[in-house]
């Protein structure tokens, strides 16, 4: 099991790499214009965050957020409980402040003690500052943290 964490980290760290020298930016601060089909990107690699949430391991990564939104990957573990909440109508993301609305979870479906997948949020405002996600569909308030700065 711990195995499969850390292959999945490195290639979700491999992916950021690629995608940095891809974009060839370097500034975190940067947002790409977009169209409808296309993910947020901020240029920039956030450190993924583990969070205990009673008796679940929640794996928080931000993966891309510009002025038109953000997108977080999930992974949600346990053993003994099980994982049937709403992750959209469950998870918070403020940036500075600000509440950015949840659009979308593009992942496994409630149930299961493994689910993993990405929320997308809509931006209320721009994207610098502290952003935290928290998740309340866990038995206990899971919260990550990172910080983006001012551009």
């Amino acid at each position: 099991m711990r195995g499969r964490l850390i292959i999945a980290l490195a290639i979700a760290a491999l992916a950021v790499a690629v995608a940095l020298v891809v974009s060839g930016g370097d500034d975190p601060t940067v947002g790409t214009a977009r169209g409808p089909s296309e993910r947020p990107r901020s240029g920039a690699s956030f450190p993924s965050r583990e969070v205990q949430a009673g008796e679940v391991t929640v794996i928080a990564e931000l993966t891309g957020i510009d002025g038109a939104g953000a997108e977080v990957e999930l992974t949600f573990d346990t053993h003994s409980v099980e994982l049937d909440f709403d992750v959209v109508a469950s998870t918070e993301l403020t940036v500075d402040g600000k509440a950015w609305d949840p659009l979308a979870w593009d992942g496994d479906g409630p149930s299961g003690h493994h689910r993993s997948g990405t929320v997308r949020f809509s931006a209320t405002g721009p994207a610098q500052g502290r952003v935290t996600l928290r998740v309340t569909g866990t038995p206990e308030p899971a919260e990550a943290t990172w910080t983006i700065p001012a551009g």
